[in-house]
């Protein structure tokens, strides 16, 4: 799963950024000079995966919508999540950090659902050591991904065991 997240979008936004500088806001055009693409990887899913989650974690941290614009000038299908941050140092730079909680995580509960079925009330210690792991390797994965390209290695990073 983390190698398909990685090539099917994180490295395209990467290089869609380092490419156009740019990005959309609705019908709005903007530039990105610098940015910071932050993975966030919950402490745990739920039972609608991380959809519940996403839609709160945007909320309380005030994030817009936005995409971003491909190297051929097309406006790109993918839907981020975005904060415009004023360096520390006051200069004129800002940086854009964009925030994706990765839905592909939703194929965790999924896949453990079929391969251990929930046969009791309320928590079941082995189903949350195996969730835990699988999130786990999910991080080890991409975060090895995102170390081995030029275009993630500087602007990508994975935040582990978010709530909210």
């Amino acid at each position: 799963m983390a190698i398909g997240y990685y090539n099917g979008f994180v490295k395209r936004v990467c290089e869609d950024l380092h490419h156009t500088e740019k990005m959309i806001n609705g019908s709005d055009e903007f530039e990105v000079k610098k940015f910071v693409f932050k993975v966030i990887i919950p402490e745990e899913l739920d039972d609608n995966g991380v959809d519940d989650f996403k839609v709160l974690y945007n909320k309380k941290y005030e994030l817009s919508d936005a995409s971003t614009i491909g190297k051929s000038g097309i406006k790109r299908g993918y839907p981020l999540a975005f904060k415009i941050d004023l360096e520390e140092d006051n200069s004129d730079t800002t940086t854009h950090s964009i925030i994706d909680i990765p839905s592909t995580l939703n194929t965790i509960v999924e896949c453990i659902k079929l391969y251990m079925p929930h046969l009791q009330i309320g928590k079941n210690e082995d189903i949350d050591i195996l969730e835990k792991k699988e999130l786990w390797n999910f991080a080890r994965v991409l975060k090895y991904l995102i170390s081995k390209n030029a275009s993630t290695k500087n602007n990508v990073i994975v935040i582990e065991g978010e709530t909210i």
